[in-house]
C-alpha cells in the first residue's frame, strides 16, 4: 500500500556493510543519505517562516550574551528585545501557515519553540562559571535525585557517580580493572572471591575506605526498604540474596563479609565468570552507613555537608534542578593522575537547550544534541563519538489487545526500514539493529562478538507485515483500533522517530496512530500504568556481558514493561547464570534472544546508540572513553 505522505526510504544508504561497518563509520562521522521530498513552499511563506526564525535567533544570542557576564545593561536589552522578537516571530508563523500550510508553518512553528529554548538556556546560563587553572563545564540531561548509586538507572547522573565513587573493578578502555582491590583470589568452584583490598584508599573526609563499607553497601542493595530496581537483578548473584530481600534470612547470612578491614570475601550463589565485570557497577560501590539512609528517598546525597565520596572527585555544591560542582578529591589516593580541578555540570533535559548552551559558550561539552544538527557540528569540528553499548527498541503492551498476537507484533516490526531511519532521518547517528542485543559484548572467543554471533532477527518487509496482518483479521488495516504512542518530547530525535513511525504504519498497514509527545515524567507514569500501544525505550548495559540486557524482560523485573512472561525465556536467563562454559552459557542466551525477538517479538529491535558528545579540540584535550563509550571527564585538561 502506498500513501501520499509516506516517509519513504533513500536510495543512497549505502554504505559499509555489515554492523562493525556501520559502527566505524557512526562513531568516526556519520553518514547523510538524500532525504526525501516532504512538499514545497512558495517563496512568501519560506520568507515568514525565516523571519519568525530571524527574529529568535536574535533573541537567542541576546540572552546568550546577557548571560555570558555581558552586564546588566545587556540584560536589560535582552529582556527589551525579548516581546519584540517573539511578536514577530508569532507574526511569521501566522503568515507561513495562512500562506503556503503545513511546511512553512512547522518551520515557523519551530523557530517559535526555540522562544522557550533560548529562554531556558539563559536561565542556566546565569548560574555563574567558575574561573581557575583547569576547570570544566559541562550540561547533561536530568536533575539530581538520581545520584543514590544503589537506585540510579539513568546514564547521565552515572557519569557522576563514576566521578564520586570507585568499587573493587572499574572500566578501562578495553574492559575492567581492579581499582578499589589490589589483588583477588577465586576458588577452585568459582564461589568465593576474595578481594583485598587497597590500603591507601579514604573517603573524602579522610576516613579509611574498609570492607565494612562495601558489605553494607550490598546489603543495602538487597533491603526492599531501598528500593533498588536492580535488588536481585544485581543482588541475586550473592548467595542468599533472595531469601535476605524477601525476608526469609537475616542479613548477616547474605554472602558478603569482612574478614578484615581489608579483606572482603563474597559468595557467589552459583559460579560467574563475569562477576568481575558486575563489580565495576554503581550498585557494588562502597558506602558509609553513618552517611548512606535506607528510606529509598536518595535525599541523603543531595547535601554536601554529609555526603563524601571516594572517587577522583568530590561533591561540594548543588542545586538539584540548575547545576552541580565537583572538585579533585585530594584524599583520593590517584589524585596526582586527575586532571581536572573543578567541574559544573549545568542540568537541561532538552538537547536543544544544552546545544544553546554550548553554541553560547556557557558550556564546554554536551552529551546530546538535535541529529539534525549533526552535519554542521562536523563541519565545524565539533562531533565526537564513541561506540556505545545500549541498545534502543520499542516495549510493546501485550495486554492490549490485538498486540497479544505475535502476528501483529511482527506485522509492525517488518514495516520499520531500519537502515532508512537511522541513516537518514537520524542523520547516522544510530546504527540500525538486527537484533536486540548489540556489538561489544564479548562472544564464545575474546575474539568474537556476541552480536556477530546472532542472526539476523529483524528486517524490512512491508509485503510480509501486510500479509500477517491480514492473516490476524485486520486487512488494510480495517477494524485495528488507533495505536496510542507516548514519547519524550524533551529530545527531538524521539519525535522524529514517533513522526516516522506514524507514517510507516498508516501507509503500510492503513493503521493510525495518535502521537502523544510529553515531559518526561508524565511519559514515564504512562509507562508504569501501560497506557501505550508502543513505547520506545533504550537501555545500556550495567555490566559488560549480553545476560544484562536479557535480563530486563524476565517476569518481575522493574524494566519488563511489555509484561512478558515466559517460562521457557525466564529458565534459559537464569539457568545461564550459572553454567561456566562460556560456550554453553552463550548458546543459551542466543535462544534466549531468539525466543524474545524471533519467536515472540515481546519486544521490537530499532537501533543501537553511538554516544554523541560536542566539544572544541582547541578547549578540550585529553579526552579519553571507557569500554562503555564515556568519556573520563577527570582526565581532561581545558585549555582557555
Amino acid at each position: 500500500m502506498k500513501g501520499t505522505s509516506k516517509l519513504s526510504r533513500s536510495s543512497a544508504t549505502a554504505g559499509a556493510t555489515g554492523a562493525m561497518g556501520a559502527l566505524a563509520n557512526a562513531a568516526a562521522k556519520p553518514r547523510r543519505s538524500a532525504m526525501p521530498a516532504k512538499g514545497r513552499r512558495s517563496p512568501t511563506g519560506r520568507a515568514a517562516a525565516l523571519r519568525a526564525a530571524s527574529a529568535l535567533l536574535a533573541l537567542a544570542m541576546l540572552l546568550g550574551l546577557a548571560a555570558c557576564g555581558g552586564g546588566s545593561g545587556n540584560t536589560e536589552q535582552a529582556t527589551a528585545t525579548a516581546d519584540a522578537a517573539v511578536t514577530t516571530a508569532a507574526a511569521g508563523t501566522a503568515e507561513a501557515s495562512a500562506d503556503s500550510g503545513a511546511g512553512a508553518a512547522t518551520e515557523a512553528g519551530a523557530a517559535t519553540a526555540a522562544a522557550t529554548v533560548a529562554t531556558t538556556a539563559a536561565a542556566i546560563a546565569a548560574t555563574e562559571t567558575p574561573s581557575g587553572p583547569n576547570e570544566l563545564t559541562i550540561c547533561l540531561g536530568g536533575g539530581a535525585n538520581g545520584f543514590d548509586p544503589t537506585t540510579c538507572a539513568a546514564a547521565d547522573p552515572g557519569l557522576m557517580i563514576n566521578l564520586l565513587y570507585e568499587g573493587l573493578y572499574r572500566y578501562s578502555a578495553t574492559g575492567v580493572e581492579l581499582a578499589g582491590a589490589e589483588s583477588v583470589d577465586i576458588s577452585d568452584d568459582g564461589l568465593v572471591w576474595t578481594l583485598k583490598l587497597r590500603q591507601d584508599a579514604v573517603w573524602s573526609d579522610g576516613v579509611p575506605v574498609t570492607a565494612d563499607n562495601y558489605v553494607f553497601s550490598v546489603r543495602r542493595l538487597v533491603n526492599p526498604d531501598v528500593g533498588s530496581g536492580y535488588a536481585l537483578a544485581h543482588g541475586g548473584f550473592v548467595k542468599n540474596a533472595e531469601a535476605c530481600f524477601n525476608g526469609d534470612l537475616p542479613y548477616e547470612e547474605l554472602g558478603i563479609r569482612a574478614v578484615d578491614d581489608y579483606t572482603l570475601e563474597i559468595t557467589l550463589a552459583a559460579p560467574c565468570a563475569y562477576f568481575n565485570t558486575l563489580l565495576a557497577a554503581m550498585t557494588y560501590f562502597p558506602l558509609r552507613e553513618d552517611k548512606a539512609s535506607l528510606d529509598g528517598t536518595g535525599e541523603w546525597v543531595l547535601d554536601p555537608n554529609t555526603f563524601v565520596s571516594n572517587g577522583p572527585m568530590k561533591f561540594v555544591e548543588l542545586d538539584a534542578d540548575q547545576y552541580l560542582v565537583l572538585e579533585k578529591n585530594e584524599t583520593y589516593y590517584r589524585r596526582d593522575s586527575v586532571n581536572l580541578d573543578r567541574l559544573t555540570c549545568k542540568m537541561a533535559a532538552d538537547s536543544n537547550t544544552r546545544l544553546a548552551l554550548f553554541n553560547s559558550g556557557d558550556v564546554d561539552f554536551i552529551t546530546d544534541f538535535p541529529s539534525e544538527e549533526t552535519e554542521a557540528l562536523i563541519a565545524q569540528g565539533l562531533y565526537h563519538s564513541a561506540p556505545a553499548l545500549r541498545s534502543a527498541y520499542l516495549y510493546v503492551n501485550l495486554e492490549r489487545e490485538p498486540f497479544n498476537d505475535p502476528r501483529v507484533r511482527r506485522a509492525f516490526a517488518l514495516c520499520i526500514d531500519r537502515e532508512f531511519l537511522s541513516d537518514v532521518l537520524l542523520v547516522g547517528t544510530k546504527i540500525p539493529a538486527t537484533a536486540y542485543v548489540g556489538m561489544g559484548f564479548p562472544g564464545t572467543s575474546p575474539d568474537k562478538d556476541f552480536y556477530l554471533e546472532s542472526p539476523r532477527m529483524v528486517y524490512y518487509d512491508p509485503d510480509e507485515a501486510r500479509s500477517l496482518l491480514a492473516e490476524a483479521g485486520y486487512p488494510n488495516g480495517q477494524g485495528f483500533p488507533v495505536l496510542e504512542l507516548p514519547y519524550r518530547s524533551a529530545t527531538k530525535d524521539n519525535g522524529t522517530v514517533f513522526e516516522y513511525l506514524q507514517a510507516v504504519w498508516k501507509d503500510e498497514l492503513g493503521v493510525e496512530s495518535t502521537l502523544i509527545p510529553q515531559e518526561g515524567a508524565a511519559v514515564n507514569l504512562a509507562r508504569d500504568e501501560h497506557r501505550f500501544h508502543f513505547f520506545l525505550e533504550n537501555w545500556g548495559a550495567d555490566y559488560f556481558d549480553a545476560s544484562d540486557l536479557l535480563s530486563l524482560h524476565t517476569t518481575g523485573h522493574f524494566m519488563n514493561y511489555s509484561n512478558y512472561e515466559s517460562p521457557e525465556y525466564n529458565r534459559l536467563v537464569a539457568e545461564a547464570k550459572d553454567v561456566v562454559d562460556n560456550a554453553e552459557r552463550l548458546g543459551m542466551l542466543h535462544q534466549a534472544e531468539s525466543l524474545l525477538v524471533e519467536q515472540d517479538m515481546a519486544i521490537i529491535p530499532m537501533y543501537y546508540w553511538v554516544n554523541k558528545f560536542v566539544f572544541r579540540d582547541d578547549v578540550l584535550s585529553n579526552v579519553h572513553y571507557s569500554a562503555e563509550g564515556n568519556p573520563y571527564f577527570a582526565d581532561i585538561i581545558v585549555s582557555r
